[in-house]
Formats: C-alpha cells, sequence, structure tokens
C-alpha cells in the first residue's frame, strides 16, 4: 500500500508550544498535576482497549548539560565582572599606537569601553535568555537562541522564535546570587589577553557594522549573505576595527605553535577582516558571515571556563568549537559550523573535542574506581539514570512476553506471558543524535551485570578503485558485563568479537532478525547473554559514535568474518573471488601492484550531505540497501501496546539533526503499511529548553507531535518517566490509570506501606 499522510493539520494542533508539561498535560487530561502515564491514556489508540503506551526516547543535547540556575547567573554577571580587564586591555592597545586620538583615546567618558561591556552584557542576555535567573525577578519571557541571522536558509537554524509566554525557572535565593557573582569575579582573571582582545575585536567590528548600516539603503539580502559597503570613512570606528584586529592577531601570533595551529579560524577569520578594512582601501566593506563567525568565537570563549558549558555546551556552541579545529575548512559564506576535509577528519574533530570530557565523566559514575561527587553534574547524571532505568525496566516486561518462531507455513505468533492477555512489546530501545556516551555509561554504570546492545553507522571504506569510496551501513555491537574492565572501556572498546552487522541475518538473508534465535556473528557477539538482540536494551546512534573504537577488517590472516559479511553488504562480494592460488584481492594486496585497503570509518552526523545520505536506507528499501530494523520504529500492529515518542532536548531547529530524526521516525511508514499499525491521536510530544524555529515546529505540527518548551527542561520530564517506570516495574493492571483517567500507582504504595 501507498504511503499515505493527513491534508489537514491534526485535531488539536496549536500553532505556539505549551510553555510547560504541566500546561499541556493538564490541557490533554483534563486534570491539574497530570503524570505521564494518565497522557498516555488519553490518546491511545481507540482500539487499544487498555493498552500501554511503550515510550521510545529519542535524546538530544539539552539533556547533556541540565541548566543551573546559579552558573548560568554568573554568566550574567561576567560582563561588569569582565570591566577592570576589558579596560587594562584598551589601554594596552592604545599606547601601542602611534596616533591613538584617532581611536578616540582622549575621550573621557569611557565610550569605547562601555560599547565593549555592553556588546558582552548583549551577548549574554542574546545566548541565556532574558535574565532568567536574577534574584528576586521571576520574568514570563524565556529566548536562550543564538541571534544568528540566516545564512544557509532563509531563516537561521537555531533562530528562536519571539514572543509567547515561556515558562523560566524559579529566583535565586540570596546566597546563591552572592556565590554566583564570587563565581564571576573568579572567572573573569582567568581570562588571557588574546582572549580579551577577541572580545573587544567582536564588539568593534558589531559597533563600526550598524554605525555603517544606518548610512545606508541597501535592503537586507534575502539569504543574509551580505557584505557590506562603507561608502565613507566612519570615525573613531575604523581606526578601532583596524587597531583591534591587528591587537588580536598580534596575541595569537606571540602563542605557541601548536596553540596557533588550534586557533587558525579565529586568525583567518581576523586577518580577512583586516584586510578588508585597510585604509589604503578604495572602499571598506565587513563580510555579516565573518562578523557572525567572529562573535561565536568571542561567545565560545566567555562561557569556555564555567564546567557547565566546558564539559557539554548546547549544539551551536558545540559546533562553533568544532568549526575552530584545524581539519575544518576555513569559515566561509555560511554559519560557523564544522566542514571537515574527509571522513575520518569527520570523526577525529569530534573524537578531540569530547575525549576529556568524556574520560571526566566515565569518573563521576559510581562504578569508577575514581568516582566524584560533582554537585555542578548531578542533574545530568541523574537525567541518564532514569533513562536507563526505562530502557532496562522495558526489557524486563520484553522478557516476560518473548517471541517464538513462525510454525512452518503460518505467520509469526506471539507467545503470550502466563495469566497476560497482552501480546508482545517491540524492542527496549532509545535513539541518541549526540556524539557523547552518557546512555552508555548510565546503562553500564546502574547494570553493571547486564548487557545491552550499540547500533552506530559506519562507512566501509575501501580503495579497489584508486581513490577511497565508502559504503554506509549499520554495525551493531553487545556491550557485556566485565568487572575487570573500567567502565569507560567496557563501553568504548568493546571485544572484537562483540561486533556484527546490525541491519542484516548472518544467513545473507535481506530481513532484519531482532528476534530470531541468534546465530553466526550475532550468536557470537551475545555470548549466552540473551537468545536474540531484542531481549536486550538497543541504543541506536542517529549520529554516530566516534568515540568509539571500531574493529579492523583486515588481519594477518586475511579478511575476518565480519570483513566478509560487510563486503557482501556493500555488493563488493565478487572481490572476494579467489584466483588459483586460491587468494583474493585482499589476501595479496600486491596483486593489483599497490596496497589494498579496507576499514570501517565512522560515519560522522555533520553536515546535510551525511544526514541525507545516512537516511536514505530508512526510506528506500531495494532488497540490498537495508535500514534498521522496522521494530525499532514501527507502530504496533498488535492491540496492547502503541508507540508514545519523547523527544527529549533534541535540536530540531538544526536541519541536519531534523532530516536525520524525521527519516527515521517516519521512514517506517514509507516502508511499510500504515493501515497494519495502530496510530495514537497524537504521535508523541517533543520538550525541549530553546524555542524551535517556524520551520521545526510547522513539520513537528503534521507529524502529530506536541511542542513543550520549558526553561527547566528535561528536568519534568525525568519525574516523569521515573513515575512510568514505577508503574512498569509494578504488579501489571495494578497501577495503572483507571478507566476515570486515576493513576493507581500511589494508591497500590500505600497498600504495600499499610502490610
Amino acid at each position: 500500500m501507498p504511503y499515505r499522510y493527513p491534508t489537514e493539520l491534526p485535531e488539536g494542533t496549536v500553532e505556539e508550544p505549551w510553555e510547560s508539561w504541566t500546561t499541556f498535560s493538564s490541557h490533554v487530561t483534563g486534570a491539574a498535576d497530570a503524570r505521564l502515564c494518565q497522557v498516555a491514556h488519553e490518546i491511545k489508540p481507540k482500539m487499544s482497549r487498555g493498552g500501554l503506551a511503550w515510550p521510545t526516547l529519542v535524546i538530544g543535547s539539552e539533556c547533556l548539560r541540565v541548566r543551573n540556575p546559579q552558573t548560568d547567573r554568573a554568566i550574567e554577571l561576567l560582563p561588569d565582572a569582565l570591566r577592570d580587564e576589558l579596560a587594562e586591555a584598551l589601554t594596552t592597545i592604545l599606547s601601542g599606537m602611534a596616533n591613538p586620538g584617532l581611536a578616540g583615546a582622549e575621550d573621557k567618558n569611557n565610550v569605547w569601553l562601555d560599547a565593549v561591556v555592553g556588546f558582552v552584557d548583549q551577548v549574554v542576555t542574546d545566548r541565556l535568555g532574558r535574565s532568567p535567573f536574577k534574584h528576586g525577578e521571576r520574568p514570563t519571557t524565556w529566548s536562550s537562541g543564538p541571534s544568528l541571522e540566516g545564512i544557509e536558509e532563509e531563516e537561521d537554524p537555531f533562530e528562536a522564535e519571539t514572543g509567547g509566554e515561556v515558562s523560566a525557572p524559579a529566583p535565586l535565593t540570596q546566597a546563591e546570587e552572592d556565590r554566583a557573582r564570587l563565581e564571576a569575579n573568579k572567572k573573569s582573571g582567568q581570562f588571557l589577553g588574546w582572549e580579551l582582545r577577541l572580545i573587544i575585536a567582536a564588539a568593534t567590528l558589531t559597533q563600526h557594522y550598524f554605525k555603517g548600516k544606518l548610512q545606508t539603503t541597501k535592503s537586507v539580502s534575502r539569504w543574509a549573505l551580505e557584505t557590506l559597503t562603507i561608502s565613507e570613512v566612519y570615525e573613531p570606528y575604523s581606526t578601532r576595527s583596524v587597531v583591534s584586529l591587528s591587537a588580536l592577531l598580534g596575541e595569537l601570533e606571540e602563542l605557541p605553535q601548536d596553540e596557533q595551529r588550534s586557533m587558525r579560524q579565529i586568525s583567518s577569520v581576523a586577518s580577512t577582516m583586516r584586510e578588508a578594512l585597510r585604509p589604503e582601501s578604495r572602499q571598506e566593506t565587513i563580510s555579516l558571515a565573518h562578523l557572525q563567525a567572529l562573535t561565536e568565537f568571542a561567545w565560545d570563549r566567555i562561557i569556555r571556563r564555567f564546567s557547565l558549558y566546558s564539559w557539554y555546551p548546547d549544539w551551536p556552541e558545540f559546533l562553533v568549537r568544532l568549526s575552530m579545529d584545524h581539519r575544518s575548512h576555513p569559515v566561509g559564506r555560511g554559519f560557523t559550523r564544522p566542514a571537515p576535509r574527509t571522513v575520518s577528519d569527520a570523526a577525529g574533530i569530534v573524537q578531540a573535542a569530547l575525549q576529556e570530557t568524556t574520560r571526566k565523566s566515565a569518573e563521576e559514575y559510581p562504578s569508577s574506581a575514581t568516582g566524584q561527587d560533582d554537585k555542578a553534574e548531578e542533574a545530568r547524571l541523574s537525567t541518564y539514570a532514569a533513562y536507563a532505568d526505562l530502557l532496562f525496566a522495558m526489557a524486563d516486561i520484553r522478557e516476560e512476553r518473548p517471541v517464538v518462531d513462525p510454525p512452518a507455513g503460518g505467520q509469526a505468533k506471539q507467545l503470550k506471558a502466563p495469566g497476560s492477555r497482552r501480546g508482545t512489546p517491540p524492542p527496549a530501545s532509545a535513539f541518541v543524535t549526540t556524539f557523547d556516551v552518557e546512555l552508555e555509561l548510565a546503562l553500564a554504570s546502574r547494570y553493571p551485570d547486564r548487557a545491552f546492545v550499540i547500533a552506530l553507522p559506519v562507512n566501509l571504506v575501501e580503495d579497489l578503485e584508486g581513490d577511497d569510496l565508502a559504503s554506509t551501513m549499520w554495525l551493531g555491537c553487545v556491550v557485556r558485563p566485565d568487572d575487570a574492565k573500567p567502565i569507560l572501556e567496557r563501553v568504548t572498546e568493546p571485544d572484537a568479537d562483540a561486533w556484527f552487522l546490525f541491519d542484516a541475518s548472518p544467513s545473507g538473508e535481506n530481513r532484519p532478525t531482532i528476534d530470531a534465535p541468534a546465530e553466526g556473528l550475532i550468536a557470537e557477539a551475545l555470548a549466552g547473554h540473551a537468545e536474540s538482540l531484542g531481549a536486550l536494551p538497543i541504543v541506536i546512534r542517529l549520529a554516530g559514535s566516534p568515540l568509539m573504537r571500531l574493529p579492523a577488517i583486515q588481519g594477518h590472516a586475511g579478511i575476518g568474518r565480519l570483513g566478509q559479511a560487510s563486503l557482501v553488504r556493500a555488493q563488493l562480494e565478487g572481490k572476494l573471488d579467489k584466483d588459483r592460488q586460491g587468494l583474493t584481492i585482499w589476501d595479496d594486496p600486491q596483486r593489483a601492484e599497490r596496497p589494498v585497503e579496507i576499514r570501517f570509518v565512522h560515519a560522522t552526523l555533520l553536515d546535510e550531505h551525511h544526514a541525507i545520505r545516512l537516511s536514505l536506507p530508512e526510506v528506500l528499501d531495494t532488497g540490498r540497501s537495508i535500514p534498521l530494523p522496522p521494530e525499532l520504529t514501527s507502530g504496533m500492529a498488535d492491540s496492547k501496546y502503541w508507540r508514545y515518542w519523547l523527544l527529549l532536548g533534541v535540536e530540531m531547529a538544526d536541519p541536519v539533526i531534523r532530516y536525520r530524526v524525521a527519516a527515521q521516525v517516519l521512514g517506517v511508514s514509507l516502508r511499510g503499511d500504515p493501515a497494519s499499525h495502530l496510530r495514537a491521536k497524537r504521535a508523541g510530544v517533543v520538550f525541549n529548553r530553546r524555542r524551535l524555529n517556524s520551520r521545526a515546529l510547522d513539520m513537528l505540527a503534521w507529524c502529530g507531535f506536541d511542542v513543550v518548551v520549558d526553561a527547566t527542561a528535561p528536568l519534568p520530564m525525568v519525574s516523569e518517566i521515573q513515575h512510568y517506570v514505577d508503574h512498569l516495574r509494578a504488579e501489571v493492571g495494578h497501577s495503572w490509570p483507571d478507566k476515570a483517567n486515576v493513576c493507581r500507582l500511589n494508591e497500590r504504595h500505600e497498600r504495600e506501606a499499610d502490610r
């Protein structure tokens, strides 16, 4: 049956996001303080009598950095705290000029200094929101998206919509306010000379740009790729711009060679802007794209010393950080995001950015030998602990209702647990759109004696034709219990025999085998921890997982079983043909008079090209191009369970992430029979801290998702997930909402307490 979709927005769609989980849940159920279980009960499919919602997590970058009001307040106070350091840097810049008067040095009112401090204050307000944590106040407007104009699209992918009331956190206590002020003063004294000059240059060029913009009637470019031509020399702005850029470049040149390499992007932007403003130039020009890049670089340094930001910055800030790597193309006509030259560079950029953070994070988990109690990261750890608990609770439910082989010549039937009328739920799975391994660390830490599965996209790279060519496929690995290994090693360095092709059966059939009895590579990977993949929690890495060490394909004995299966998957099995001596081209690399190489390289999601390439198998099943097993995303053909998506902190405003998630969530509908799956009244809920742009909101509305924007996200949903886990672990049928949609979990707990 061809894919069918609604021709009008689903009933109940709202144009503006809900301001909090409480507001949304109350609207759906009509009850105050309604829980996730009650929301699910209200929107379940009509044919699902007493059916159970099967939550499927999609975890995004906002879950990595659960906001800390005291830290954000310290950043708000930083502009005033930096004033003395900025004043000293400006004095040094002016003292090095032959004619300081051209830059307004005689001005006794500190106009230049005030402009720089005002710029820092504005960029902090713009990135964090409108003073959400100020002591004694509680605002109603929240807009934490960066103020970037559209570059490659008509609107910036990270631009937050303005207007509307969005929930804000409670104000700080006086003690918290005092600690935030002390923290701001402490951090202000740690800024290096080149960092202060970077901030001064960004502020000065911004003022110069808008001064010139006031004097022109040229319309704003539709694509915001304009270069402003300033017909007159506006002093002291022109001199200040050139002097501040020169001072920045001078400081960068004094850095050690290894540090200069890491600052190449900043140097490139600053040098290009300075050349365009040289006095000998006939006309001064300022590129908006370069000005935006300079601003993003300055913002990166402003927040770098605050642990919550230095560990896991928000997604836009993380992209800026990756773009500063020397393996990325220089910043040009586009918003600041990495543009690696090779697929290996893409993985290397992410690895370099996250390796140290990952090591520190692993030490925070209880099972680590050097575990510590970092209060600043406690909220993040508890968030991922809840996600881990949900996955294993769902896996336990599924274990009680196993799947059996279909009878000969018949259709597959589900084995029902004794005394239960429910069928078998789908696998316990969670999708992740980031590059960290936090969910895996939480699973391994909280359940050290249990195994789980990771699925990740990789490129099979070979050079048979002289140039490296890649075929994308899904690999899977089983993370096994092992008391002898540190938690990080268990997660990122699986055993060599724990790997298998995730998207095809070991027998070569063109169908996934989530619930088939394991054989071949899969049986070897499971190592007795389960009879099938579907019995274990499964983490699907939509963006790739560059922190994991991939298995080798070639060895002294030639190509192993995994490598041979991968070649078949890439339709290169003909290259396994043997000659008269019984050797393949891989067994004797010199047969082609040149070395022949084949290897796995991480498929890292950083650009639209890879978003589309990774998504194609999910919507096009060509027989040989096999996507992920549909059981991981499809609706249920059984009336006892139905899928409800929970998109938590996912950067749906970024087109790269949006394309990837949409293909994965919706792609199964293109390949399956939509009439065979139950559909709830709503597909799921999107829960974010940052407001989404109009493109994301429009797509989510058509797909049947409700959007909640809450300044405290994802914490409210964490408590809802914990509540749902309590339901799953309770006796079946004795805690779920009744016909009146009253949650009976508390009643059950009270009865147990009375005993």
